[in-house]
């Protein structure tokens, strides 16, 4: 038994998809089937076509994209060491302070709410493992005057306790 399509135009019995409709004429008689539709498919599968390759690249890295994430993350690695040999690790990222020396220095004070961080420098980790610390702050003296001062301080690298000095 035959399949039948109903021509578009007069709804004719025909075969398959004939050139034209044995009934009416019509050029390309089988519903859905025009050029219109034709492009759609073609640009359809482009788009997914394109999709697919997309997301290929995305998964699968080149060998010189592997070569430069493995240099970057080493340069990574190699900034956070130096940043820790530096002793940058051991100051806060707000002020730039050792937390340790200003809980002592407020400890200290004659108005402890009148403490105003101003820098911190730090020598980098020597060989006994510490770094050097010199912090200047304001803050109000006996008199209630707003002065400078500073304080010199140990810390140690490994766990960034400081002995003040």
């Amino acid at each position: 038994m035959t399949d039948y399509i109903k021509c578009k135009n007069c709804g004719g019995k025909v075969n398959d998809a004939p050139p034209k409709c044995p009934y009416c004429g019509i050029k390309d008689p089988v519903p859905g089937m025009d050029a219109s539709h034709y492009f759609g498919i073609v640009a359809m599968s482009s788009i997914v076509l394109i999709a697919l390759f997309g997301l290929y690249s995305c998964m699968h890295e080149s060998p010189e994209d592997k070569q430069r994430k493995a240099a970057a993350e080493a340069q990574e690695i190699q900034k956070a060491e130096d940043h820790k040999r530096k002793g940058f690790h051991c100051l806060s990222g707000w002020d730039g302070s050792n937390s340790d020396v200003v809980r002592y220095v407020k400890q200290n004070l004659k108005d402890p709410s009148s403490f105003e961080h101003v820098a911190t420098r730090i020598t980098p980790v020597d060989e006994s493992g510490a770094h050097k610390l010199l912090m200047t702050y304001r803050a109000k003296n006996s008199f209630g005057a707003l002065v400078a001062n500073s304080v010199d301080a140990s810390v140690r690298n490994s766990n960034c306790s400081a002995t003040i000095l």
